[in-house]
């Protein structure tokens, strides 16, 4: 009677294509493998086919007296195509004939008796996983022959076999009229005889009296290592709530002196066709954890092959303060969340109108019926829609500023406004100022040059527009000062968005024209600016000393991080598609950023910024430029004409 084994079908648990997931993206990304994978199969017969099972933790070793009895570990080989085309092209037959070629079985354990090639192509932007599995088998030993019918065995006997497992953790044992004793004493002890023992193997097979696939190689093992022997008795092992066995007698042709070369295993249907299978899980995730994926896979792809260095949890942990929610604030924020920046504050104190929704790309009509929505408000709303795992906070704020009168009624107002946007700027990490005046900028700029916050100031012409990243240290606290020739200048020596004034700001907004309240600038120009000012942070916080990154003098060297070089500023003349990079030092009587003004609100804090709202010129006298524009005016010019320059040339 021919011998039948009843072959095993592969069982892949969700939880472990959602880390086939994790490690291709961020372990292997196109690495093909072979990656070792273990999986395990049980000798129940709780199923209803026999099951190679797959889990989460195919991949973290764990020793057979971790796994419950009569669970059987497998250890195999994974590959994880990079492309369909690739994962139908691979040449299956090639794995086995390298299994039948590398196949020893006179040293092997009964662990590697039992092998699996799993083959898979994961799209991880659609979450559907192709594979086809094989355990492979040598058609090894030839004429396998069944000499009698299965012998059922007694109770007592499986209890005996029972109580042995936990001695051999469920791999194949023999047991004898003395007792019991490792496999490998028939593999290498050339004195037992065919008659004195029985094979035991913890059996997965769900059929009557069919014995499972791991056995084909269990015969395999002994036929080749015991030349002279022609059969064995063999005892088939299951477990579950009440265990069997029975035994067989299994003969073969012992004439066969070589190992053959070829090998079966790949799996197949129940017509004998190739049991390709393929499973789409978008519908079994949440869809909240399916868009996280998403947005995750597009940045870590870029660490595949573009940029493998990325840091990208310095843009996850990111906490980003937005002053001003309008035409940049909008389109800065859409910009971080495609960074994966998932911590936002807005602040406005403007409703959203009709004009707003084309130019301002969070806001929608609905955003301007009933009198409009609270612009901050609005803004993180739709951030919230387009991910919902973002954390979006919104704050209707109006900011203090100089020229900005305060009255004795409007102090405590004010006072409380100042404590909220300080404690803001504390809370977060970056900085930025996108506000429609002038004059809004300066507490910010003091506020986070005082508090050593990486700010980033933006601002935009009708045709231009200027992007700004703010010195990162409080002036009492710089080291040295840079030299005048010094091509490379610090990120705590860089000037602020006001170390270029020469006045202080004032009131710019109340006798503004139509065209001045609004922001006319070319649609694209927006986009550009934040495009860049985004960008600019994204390579600002790849450098070892992120915001004390340097910026160049000379011609920016792409070198300065893995995503290039970090200017300190940025200014593109759209008309003629030009864009330049200069860089300004601290100016060391700046408005905002100058250490007498840093001082002075240090001494006096709210006192002396009510004193710079309702007297704006107090700021160039408390800054040194008063001083420095009459130290101008005092000096004597001389003028010569071209005779007194020839007489005094000539007197020499």
């Amino acid at each position: 009677m021919n011998v039948q084994f009843l072959p095993i079908n592969t069982f892949v648990d969700t939880s472990f294509w959602s880390e086939v997931n994790r490690r291709k993206l961020n372990l292997w990304k196109l690495s093909e493998g072979p990656f070792p994978v273990r999986a395990v199969y049980d000798n129940s017969g709780n199923h209803s086919a026999s099951l190679l099972s797959f889990s989460f933790d195919a991949f973290t070793e764990i020793s057979r007296e971790n796994l419950p009895r009569g669970v059987v570990p497998v250890h195999g080989d994974l590959f994880v195509y990079n492309s369909l085309v690739s994962y139908e092209k691979a040449d299956r037959e090639a794995f086995l004939k390298k299994y039948a070629s590398e196949a020893s079985y006179t040293h092997q354990t009964p662990d590697l008796l039992t092998t699996f090639i799993l083959t898979v192509f994961a799209d991880l932007k659609k979450f559907k996983y192709d594979y086809w599995n094989c355990i492979p088998a040598l058609i090894y030993p030839k004429n396998m022959k069944m000499l009698k019918e299965p012998e059922v065995l007694t109770k007592d006997i499986c209890a005996l076999i029972f109580n042995n497992m936990g001695k051999y953790r469920g791999e194949p044992f023999l047991l004898t009229s003395k007792g019991s004793a490792p496999l490998s004493d028939i593999l290498l002890n050339k004195t037992v005889s065919q008659n004195e023992v029985d094979l035991v193997f913890m059996d997965p097979s769900t059929e009557q009296l069919i014995p499972g696939w791991p056995l084909r190689n269990l015969i395999a093992a002994v036929a080749y290592s015991r030349k002279d022997w022609s059969s064995m008795r063999i005892i088939c092992f299951r477990g579950g709530r009440s265990y069997s066995a029975f035994r067989l007698v299994i003969s073969w042709d012992s004439q066969q002196n070589t190992l053959s070369d070829v090998a079966v295993g790949w799996e197949r249907d129940l017509t004998g066709k190739p049991a390709k299978l393929s499973v789409d899980l978008r519908s079994r995730f949440d869809p909240i954890r399916l868009m996280e994926h998403s947005v995750e896979l597009n940045l870590r792809l870029i660490r595949w092959r573009l940029v493998p260095g990325l840091q990208l949890e310095l843009y996850s942990n990111l906490k980003c303060l937005i002053l001003g929610s309008g035409t940049l604030g909008c389109n800065i924020a859409r910009s971080l969340l495609g960074w994966g920046v998932r911590n936002f504050s807005f602040v406005d104190n403007c409703t959203v109108s009709f004009s707003n929704p084309v130019r301002q790309s969070l806001f929608e009509y609905a955003d301007a019926l009933d009198g409009g929505k609270s612009k901050s408000k609005a803004a993180a709303d739709a951030l919230r829609r387009i991910f919902p795992s973002v954390k979006a906070e919104a704050y209707d704020l109006t900011i203090p500023m100089p020229g900005h009168t305060v009255s004795a009624e409007g102090k405590e107002e004010v006072t409380e406004a100042i404590n909220l946007l300080e404690k803001l700027i504390i809370d977060h990490d970056v900085v930025f100022l996108v506000m429609d005046s002038r004059e809004a900028r300066w507490l910010p700029c003091l506020l986070s040059t005082y508090h050593q916050k990486l700010a980033i100031s933006v601002a935009l012409g009708f045709d231009s527009y200027v992007v700004v990243r703010h010195g990162f240290s409080r002036p009492d606290k710089l080291s040295c000062d840079v030299p005048l020739d010094s091509v490379v200048i610090p990120g705590s020596h860089l000037g602020c968005y006001f170390c270029c004034d020469v006045t202080a700001p004032g009131n710019t907004v109340s006798d503004r024209t139509l065209d001045q309240q609004c922001t006319v600038s070319r649609p694209g120009v927006s986009m550009q600016a934040a495009g860049a000012a985004v960008e600019l942070l994204a390579a600002v916080l790849q450098h070892p000393r992120t915001g004390m990154a340097p910026a160049r003098v000379d011609e920016n060297d792409e070198s300065t991080t893995i995503l290039g070089a970090t200017p300190h500023q940025i200014r593109c003349f759209v008309s003629k598609f030009q864009q330049i990079t200069p860089t300004v030092i601290r100016f060391l009587h700046c408005l905002a950023c100058g250490k007498a003004v840093n001082a002075a609100f240090e001494n006096g804090h709210l006192n002396f910024l009510m004193r710079v709202f309702n007297e704006p010129k107090y700021l160039e006298t408390i800054s040194g430029l008063e001083q420095m524009e009459k130290s101008f005016n005092e000096l004597s010019i001389w003028d010569f004409n071209d005779n007194d320059s020839v007489a005094s040339s000539s007197s020499l």
